[in-house]
C-alpha cells in the first residue's frame, strides 16, 4: 500500500507511547522527546519551556498617595502607600495616628501597572518593622489579615492572626505562611494594634506572596535545558557596597527521568537597618536549586567601616566593599563562586562610597575616591534566546540580561549604577533601589549614615524541552 502526503498509520506501541507515521513530523514521549508538567509553560512550536518564580509578590511598588493604599488613619509623613513601596527605611513606613486599633488596605485593582484588573491569591505573606532604631517596637504585635472582593467588605475574611509577635531589632521581617492558597482577593486588609503604651500602630512592609507551583513532573523522560539562578544578595548600609548577584547555573542536555523534581527558587536578601558606628551588612540571597544544579545566592554588600576588614560576603557573585575613613585599609569586596567578586569601597575622611557588587559576568567596580559608589558588576546575555521563550530577564535593546550586581552606595559625588541584568542602583545620599525580580540581581548600598540597604532580587528557574 502506498500512502499520501495526506494519510497517516497510528500503531501503539504500548499503553503510553504512540507513533505517527506519514507526512507529519515523527512524534513519540519515549527517548529524545519529553513530556512534564509544572510552573508556568510556554509553548512554541515543537519546544515547551518551564519557567518557575518561587515566592511572587502580588503587589507592585508604591510610590504615592492614590496607588490603591488606604488606612484608618496616617500619622504625618508615614503615608500608607509607604507601606507597599518595596523599601523599608526609617522614613518610609506606614504609621496610623491614633493609639488602639489601626487598619492597613490595599486594592490591587487600584495599583499601578500590570495589576490593574487583577485579583490575587495569596499563600504567605510578611511584615516587615520599622527601621528607624527608636520607633520600631511600635510595629503591629498582634494582628488580623483579612481578604475580599466588595468595597462595603461584606464577604470580609479572616486569612490569619498573629499575637505577641516580638520585634528585636529595626527593620526586622517575618514571614506567615497560610494553611494552603487564599482565594484570589481584590483587597487585602491588615488591623492590628501594638502594646507600647501611647504607641502608634506601624508597619514597615507588608509584603503578600504566592508560591507558584514547586514541582517539575516527569512523564516521560529524556534531555531538558536548564537554566538555574539564585537570589540576589542585599545591599549594605552607610555608604555601602552593593549586593553580589545570585550564581547561574546552566546544562544544555540535563538527563530527566519519569518522576517529580523539587524546585527551589531563591528568594532575594533583605537589607539590615544601620548606621556608620554600626555598620550591617546585607543578607545574602537564598540558593536556588533543581536536582543536582545549584546556583548560589549573592553575598551582601557591606556597609562602612574602619576596621580594615569589613569585606563584602562571599556568594554566587560577592558582594561590594563598604567606605571607609582616609588612611584606613581599603574594603574589598566578596568573593564570587558561580560569578565574580564584588569591588572594593572608598577611603575618604569626609565622605566614603561602597564598592559595586559582582555579576554573574563582571567584577563589581571599586568605588572611585574620593566618594562615588561603583557600579554593579554586568550580568550575563548568553542565555538571551531561553528567556526570551520564558519571558523573562531584563531586555536591553532586545537581548535579554539576568544576573547583575547592585551599585554602591554613597553620600557624596554620586551612586553607583546597578549592573545590565536587574542589578538595582546605589543610594546617592539617601535611597538605594532593590534588584529586580526574578533575575538574580543584586540591590543597591544605601548612601547616607543611616538607613537600610536595598533586598536583592529573587532568583529564577527556566527549563526548556522538545516535546513533539
Amino acid at each position: 500500500m502506498k500512502l499520501s502526503d495526506a494519510d497517516k498509520i497510528m500503531i501503539d506501541v504500548n499503553a503510553a507511547d504512540k507513533v505517527y507515521l506519514g507526512a507529519e513530523a515523527i512524534w513519540s514521549s519515549g527517548p529524545g522527546f519529553v513530556a512534564a508538567t509544572g510552573g508556568t509553560i510556554y509553548t512554541d512550536g515543537d519546544y515547551k519551556t518551564h519557567v518557575f518564580l518561587g515566592l511572587v509578590d502580588v503587589t507592585l511598588p508604591l510610590t504615592a498617595t492614590g496607588q490603591g493604599a488606604t488606612a484608618s488613619s496616617t500619622y504625618t509623613g508615614r503615608d500608607s502607600w509607604r507601606a507597599f513601596d518595596h523599601y523599608n527605611v526609617s522614613a518610609s513606613v506606614w504609621s496610623g495616628a491614633g493609639h488602639g486599633s489601626e487598619w492597613l488596605k490595599i486594592d490591587l485593582e487600584g495599583a499601578p501597572g500590570a495589576l490593574v484588573g487583577r485579583k490575587g491569591a495569596i499563600t504567605s505573606y510578611s511584615v516587615t518593622a520599622w527601621s528607624n532604631p527608636d520607633y520600631y517596637a511600635q510595629t503591629m504585635d498582634a494582628w488580623t489579615l483579612y481578604g475580599c472582593n466588595e468595597a462595603d467588605e461584606s464577604d470580609l475574611t479572616a486569612l490569619n492572626s498573629q499575637t505577641g509577635v516580638s520585634w528585636t531589632s529595626p527593620g526586622q521581617k517575618k514571614t506567615y505562611t497560610l494553611a494552603g492558597t487564599s482565594a484570589a482577593y481584590r483587597y487585602f486588609k491588615i488591623v492590628g494594634t501594638t502594646s507600647v503604651p501611647n504607641g502608634n500602630p506601624s508597619v514597615g512592609e507588608l509584603e503578600l506572596f504566592l508560591e507558584e507551583d514547586s514541582d517539575f513532573i516527569v512523564i516521560s523522560g529524556g534531555n531538558v535545558e536548564v537554566l538555574v539562578v539564585g537570589g540576589g544578595g542585599a545591599g549594605g548600609c552607610a555608604n555601602a557596597g552593593g549586593g553580589g548577584a545570585g550564581g547561574v547555573q546552566y546544562n544544555a542536555a540535563f538527563a530527566v527521568t519519569a518522576q517529580a523534581y523539587s524546585v527551589t527558587v531563591g528568594i532575594g536578601g533583605h537589607g539590615v537597618a544601620g548606621a556608620w558606628n554600626n555598620p550591617q551588612k546585607g543578607v545574602n540571597g537564598d540558593d536556588s536549586v533543581f536536582d543536582t544544579l545549584t546556583a548560589l545566592g549573592g553575598g551582601g554588600g557591606a556597609g562602612f567601616s574602619n576596621t580594615g576588614d569589613y569585606k563584602g560576603s562571599n556568594g554566587g557573585s560577592g558582594g561590594g566593599g563598604g567606605g571607609a575613613d582616609g588612611g584606613k585599609t581599603r574594603n574589598t569586596g566578596g568573593t564570587g563562586s558561580q560569578g565574580y567578586n564584588g569591588g572594593s569601597g572608598s577611603v575618604n575622611n569626609s565622605t566614603n562610597a561602597g564598592g559595586g557588587g559582582g555579576g554573574a559576568g563582571a567584577i563589581g567596580a571599586n568605588a572611585s575616591d574620593p566618594s562615588t559608589g561603583g557600579a554593579g558588576g554586568a550580568g550575563v546575555s548568553a542565555y538571551s534566546d531561553l528567556l526570551i521563550a520564558a519571558d523573562a530577564g531584563v531586555d536591553i535593546a532586545g537581548t535579554h540580561w539576568i544576573a547583575g550586581g547592585g551599585g554602591g552606595g554613597s553620600n557624596g559625588n554620586g551612586e553607583g549604577a546597578g549592573g545590565n541584568g536587574g542589578g538595582g542602583a546605589g543610594g546617592h545620599s539617601g535611597t538605594a533601589t532593590a534588584g529586580t525580580a526574578n533575575t538574580g540581581g543584586g540591590g543597591g548600598g544605601h548612601g547616607t549614615n543611616t538607613g537600610t540597604g536595598a533586598n536583592g532580587g529573587s532568583g529564577i528557574v527556566i527549563i526548556k524541552y522538545k516535546y513533539k
